[in-house]
């Protein structure tokens, strides 16, 4: 029998689930707004570039991967932002459908029909949250390449 603290449990996982969705958002646009920094210092900076891109070709194959590497990040990160269908817990259509016409629907029938459903968006939820989280996880990685391709064409020109 399926009792309210079993559900309390299934529906804290689940809000849970969704707070870890809502916090891979928010880094996906930290990280967004970093690869906008990065690819506006490169453009306002692309005429200095040019000097030195015709002079020493060390700086323009650092520049290709450079450009690599934030083409990847990109694609990794607009995975992890792009939409995805979760899984809602409740479906108030489902619970009209599967209320009997007789009085007998019990507080017991409605924890355990619930709990159901939140182990299934549950499982759903975290399925989706892992594969963005595994998109975000590349995209970090390449900013750090990024980060350290940046200071490696400043060290280029400076040096």
């Amino acid at each position: 029998m399926s009792t309210k603290n079993k559900y309390d449990f299934f529906e804290t996982r689940y809000s849970e689930e969704i707070e870890r969705m809502r916090d891979i958002q928010r880094k996906a646009h930290i990280y967004l707004s970093i690869i906008s920094i990065v690819s506006s210092i490169l453009l306002v900076n692309l005429s200095e570039l040019e000097k030195f891109i015709k002079t020493d070709s060390s700086i323009k194959i650092t520049l290709f991967v450079l450009l690599f590497i934030l083409l990847i990040v990109l694609i990794f990160l607009i995975d992890s932002i792009r939409l995805k269908k979760y899984t809602l817990a409740f479906n108030p259509s489902e619970y009209i459908n599967e209320m009997p016409d007789t009085d007998e629907y019990l507080d017991s029938d409605f924890y355990e029909n619930r709990i159901a459903d939140f182990i299934i968006s549950i499982e759903n939820n975290q399925k989706i949250n892992s594969e963005k989280a595994s998109s975000l996880q590349i995209s970090e990685y390449g900013i750090f390449g990024l980060i350290f391709m940046v200071i490696l064409i400043t060290l280029q020109i400076l040096l």
